[in-house]
């Protein structure tokens, strides 16, 4: 999969729009702004492919985020150490608090304990979440100045991947994603035909991308026909994609 590096630039532009938003939103509309930064998220091809590997990251949920201080009340916000856990962790919270509002006071309150809530979320914003935001837009900064650098116009999708989700622990993984990487595993089908059966419920769906799967597999000599049933298989994920994003560079590369 390629993209034109003006979508890529067009894509960073619309993604620190929404982080503007965010930081700089009324309590009242913050919820809305963190909604409309997850659905940019989903209906833009590339920012899907970057972000989404952040949204499947899996954290140490017991020892960071809000953890309890012994108080009836008060929490600490326990921030990991390595960055991409910290950007993973801040996009989990804020997509926790778009879906139950209650938490944009309760959160804050609970860690800063001051006597208005927009002065709770004024710091949280300030401390917590824009930190985090920053740290993901200056590694995209250095991503665009990479690409730049770059004599074609269209970039593979390898080329803008900003975290190694290869880092993650896991017995004979194959989730990787990665500029260098090139290790093709032929049980690719199989691995994402399991996630299918095991994450999606709606029997329909299920069904045509297993469809579409098994002629990928049937189809892997013939890259024109195992493109017209990946670009069918991609159409059809949608909300799906976050589940089977970080195989996708297996499949991409049966018919580069």
């Amino acid at each position: 999969m390629k993209y034109e590096k003006k979508h890529i630039n067009r894509a960073i532009i619309e993604l620190t729009e929404c982080i503007n938003n965010i930081l700089n939103a009324e309590r009242d509309q913050y919820a809305l702004r963190i909604k409309q930064l997850f659905l940019t998220i989903k209906n833009n091809e590339i920012l899907n492919f970057i972000i989404t590997p952040y949204l499947d990251l899996q954290l140490d949920e017991k020892n960071v985020g809000f953890i309890s201080t012994g108080h009836q009340i008060q929490c600490n916000f326990v921030i990991p150490e390595d960055e991409d856990e910290e950007i993973a962790l801040i996009l989990e919270v804020l997509k926790y608090m778009a879906e139950d509002e209650s938490t944009i006071e309760s959160g804050p309150f609970s860690i800063y304990m001051k006597n208005s809530y927009d002065e709770n979320l004024y710091l949280f914003n300030r401390k917590i979440v824009e930190p985090a935001f920053n740290k993901l837009l200056r590694k995209l900064q250095y991503k665009i100045e990479d690409i730049g650098d770059i004599q074609d116009d269209k970039i593979e999708a390898g080329e803008i991947t900003i975290i190694n989700i290869g880092k993650i622990t896991a017995d004979k993984s194959m989730i990787a994603i990665g500029k260098n990487i090139t290790q093709q595993s032929e049980n690719v089908f199989e691995e994402i035909r399991n996630e299918i059966t095991k994450n999606i419920e709606d029997e329909c769906i299920k069904n045509e991308l297993l469809s579409y799967l098994a002629e990928m597999e049937k189809n892997k000599a013939d890259k024109k026909t195992f493109k017209d049933y990946y670009d069918r298989f991609i159409n059809k994920l949608g909300v799906y994609m976050s589940i089977i994003g970080p195989l996708l560079p297996y499949l991409v590369d049966y018919f580069k």
